[in-house]
């Protein structure tokens, strides 16, 4: 369908009347000048070359708009409508659900382009009652990514949510969980059975000791939880929060009595699958297929189990949950090599599968800044606390900003005791197939370097005693380009 044969019951009624020409709006004068992100800018640029030939917003009614946007699938023709009234601006699209409540704070995640256009236009105020507090967390004058550690924002939204997973992050797990609490949940199931409603028993604010409202379904989650164990597998309840009036920190169930683990409020599941889990990872088992297994598994045995898209979404969230497991665990770093997840896999001595490896995919892989500190990477302990809140804020939210760091500010992971003072990644440095790939030059066959060591062609204690000469026949013969700063860098080393 073409945006020009678009056509509503508001505009049908508008060709038989006279509209005031204010009423009609075909371009965005202002943009120049409209203050917001550079994504919102970028997109409401994009929308207005799209309608060069079509209206960009119609006043069809007092209290409503039709607006141009991008088509998508949901709205192939661009446009949609938005409310506006005295209690609240409503964008109609299925692709937004956009909500601002004047006078409380905003309901939905992010305002959508077609409600910056109104802004835009000014057909909305910034200054209307209560604005200020409707637009303050993702307004065109705050930043996009404003839930940043660093970016201080007075909204009651982020101010919950930073107080949320500061409290959750106080939450840990003794990696030997006692057999009682292991055992409990089968207990439960097989005596007692499951209550239908799961809510936090504290009345107190665990951070700053202000009183708890009452318990109420988790705001940003919609329909049932469900409750997995070996016993009952997808079972429907109800998981339940509390919040506090001062801090407005959410306080949710963590059911370490019951055996059970808390994910995002829409999953618990009990410990002894978290631990059959982790077995299964130290044989070099990845995880994503750990969980599908278990999942078919117990479609298996049960008379009705849950939809296809609903499967997946229960395995993304064991997911997340798994490794959030995993990353508050408590555990002597010096008694372990991974510090993640406490355990080596298999893979690593040539028996596993090797997806079963760490690896975090939001990892920078370009030249880190200039001016880096020449301390070095960040602390380990440190490192993993960083990874600690992401995984708490993944199994507390269902969306959460895109985790990134840089491939030169990942510590490398080595126990306390064999640490010097100063720490250096020199991973990203390396003339790799696997950096290649990121757009990091490499050089040479790493294989015919590897060959020629394993057969003893090259002597490793005696390399500090090659010649010049011998030094670039052995780069020559694995396609390594030599220089005199290299031969100078090298003795450098050597004299260290």
């Amino acid at each position: 369908m073409k945006s020009a044969n678009f056509s509503c019951e508001h505009l049908r009624s508008t060709e038989t009347c006279i509209t005031s020409s204010s009423a009609v709006f075909n371009n965005l004068p202002d943009l120049p000048t409209y203050i917001c992100d550079d994504s919102t800018r970028k997109d409401l640029m994009e929308i207005t070359s799209l309608a060069t030939d079509s209206t960009i917003a119609v006043k069809v009614s007092p209290t409503m708009y039709c607006v141009f946007g991008k088509p998508t699938t949901n709205n192939p023709s661009g446009y949609c409508h938005v409310r506006v009234t005295d209690k609240e601006i409503r964008c109609c699209s299925k692709d937004c659900k956009t909500i601002m409540a004047r006078a409380k704070q905003l309901k939905s995640r992010k305002i959508c382009t077609h409600v910056h256009i109104l802004l835009c236009l000014g057909i909305i105020k910034n200054d209307d009652n209560g604005a200020s507090n409707t637009l303050s967390s993702e307004s065109p004058i705050a930043s996009t990514h404003s839930e940043s550690s660093e970016h201080v924002d007075n909204n009651p939204s982020s101010q919950a949510r930073n107080a949320t997973i500061e409290l959750n992050m106080r939450h840990t797990l003794p990696y030997c969980i006692p057999s009682n609490i292991v055992k409990q949940a089968g207990n439960i199931d097989s005596i007692n059975g499951w209550p239908d409603i799961f809510y936090p028993s504290v009345e107190n604010c665990q951070l700053c000791n202000g009183i708890l409202g009452p318990s109420k379904p988790h705001p940003r989650t919609r329909g049932n939880s469900v409750l997995i164990t070996h016993l009952n597998p997808f079972k429907v309840i109800k998981v339940h929060v509390k919040s506090c009036s001062n801090c407005l920190a959410m306080h949710q169930v963590f059911p370490y009595q019951l055996g059970l683990f808390n994910i995002c409020d829409k999953v618990l599941v009990s410990f002894d699958i978290l631990l059959e889990w982790r077995h299964l990872f130290r044989k070099g088992v990845p995880i994503s297929i750990a969980i599908q297994s278990k999942l078919n598994a117990f479609v298996d045995k049960v008379e009705v189990s849950p939809a296809t898209n609903e499967l997946e979404n229960i395995a993304n969230h064991l997911y997340n949950g798994f490794y959030c497991f995993e990353a508050i665990t408590e555990r002597d770093l010096d008694s372990v090599l991974c510090g993640i997840c406490g355990i080596t896999g298999e893979v690593y001595f040539g028996d596993g599968n090797e997806k079963n490896c760490c690896d975090i995919s939001e990892i920078d892989y370009s030249t880190a800044v200039p001016d880096q500190s020449t301390e070095g990477p960040i602390p380990l302990e440190d490192f993993l606390g960083m990874l600690k809140r992401r995984w708490i804020e993944c199994t507390t939210y269902t969306r959460c900003q895109k985790f990134n760091v840089n491939v030169s500010d990942v510590p490398p992971v080595m126990a306390p005791a064999i640490r010097g003072n100063i720490i250096y990644n020199t991973e990203h440095e390396k003339n790799s197939v696997f950096l290649k790939q990121y757009g990091m030059p490499s050089e040479g066959d790493p294989a015919l370097l590897h060959q020629m060591i394993y057969n003893e062609d090259i002597s490793m204690t005696e390399l500090k005693n090659y010649s010049v000469d011998e030094l670039r026949e052995l780069c020559s013969s694995c396609g390594i380009s030599t220089s005199q700063k290299s031969q100078a860098s090298t003795s450098q080393k050597w004299d260290q």
